[in-house]
């Protein structure tokens, strides 16, 4: 897992640092959508 600019989702990468996917932490404390920019 990799931190991104938003403290609540965390990429999921492998050993060689490619993206796999993401995880947003926290999602029923959000009153708006959030719209990450995942670094790829």
């Amino acid at each position: 897992m990799r931190p991104t600019a938003y403290e609540a989702v965390m990429e999921r990468v492998d050993g060689q640092g490619h993206l796999l996917g993401f995880s947003v932490l926290g999602v029923s404390r959000f009153k708006q959508p959030i719209v990450p920019k995942l670094n790829s």
